[in-house]
This record gives structure tokens, C-alpha cells and sequence, in this order.
């Protein structure tokens, strides 16, 4: 939390890069999309 500059998150959640996705409907929705951004085209 701390590194995220947060003093509260809700369970679950999932940090990527540099952001936080917090709480089950927003995690399904966006993790795949986001953690896209983070992987190398090959």
C-alpha cells in the first residue's frame, strides 16, 4: 500500500505495473486488456 501511495485497499487486489485493480468485477473486466501493455510483442 504503501508503494502505491494508499491507505486503504479492498480484497482482492491485483497490482500491475504501476497501478492497483481492486475488487472482483473491476479485476475480471480490466486485467487482461491491462496486463496486455506489459508484454513484449515477440
Amino acid at each position: 500500500m504503501k508503494n502505491y501511495h494508499q491507505k486503504n485497499l479492498l480484497i482482492p487486489t491485483a497490482f500491475i505495473g504501476p497501478a492497483g485493480i481492486e475488487g472482483n468485477e473491476s479485476i475480471r473486466a480490466v486485467f487482461e486488456p491491462f496486463s496486455l501493455l506489459y508484454v513484449d510483442d515477440q
